[in-house]
């Protein structure tokens, strides 16, 4: 390999991931070291704070879950409406998980909100939309 060139670590080296989401300001932590709990909304905890959600790439939605009663609820919020909270968001896991976060709060509210009216997609998620916000 020529000298010119410099190895960049891979996006889907865990170590950088978590230092980038670290350095956004959302909480996160080695997971197969940690213990987990849930809390009263169905996130996973770790060292008492919550966990970012889940981003998946083929949908662009953050995933994350909430409790009815004992049964966990799939939600997920739309990369539309995390633009609700930052029109020029660019879409990625580190940016739109870091947005989630920020917005976790009014995020849960919406998806309470669709779930109490019982509406959600045929495979279950409640799925919040800019709309809801």
């Amino acid at each position: 390999m020529p000298e010119a060139v410099q190895h960049l670590p891979s996006i889907n080296d865990a170590a950088v991931i978590q230092e980038a989401i670290e350095a956004l300001g959302c909480c996160c932590g080695s997971v197969a070291s940690e213990q987990r709990t849930l809390d009263g909304f169905g996130q996973e905890r770790e060292h008492g704070r919550r966990k970012p959600g889940y981003y998946d790439p083929s949908t662009d939605n953050v995933y994350f879950f909430m409790m009815s009663g004992s049964e966990r609820v799939r939600c997920a919020v739309t990369l539309q409406a995390l633009e609700v909270f930052d029109s020029k968001l660019q879409r990625g896991q580190l940016t739109q998980v870091a947005c989630f976060g920020a917005n976790r709060k009014r995020i849960e509210r919406g998806a309470s909100a669709k779930f109490d009216i019982r509406e959600a997609e045929p495979d279950g998620t409640v799925l919040v939309k800019a709309k809801d916000l």
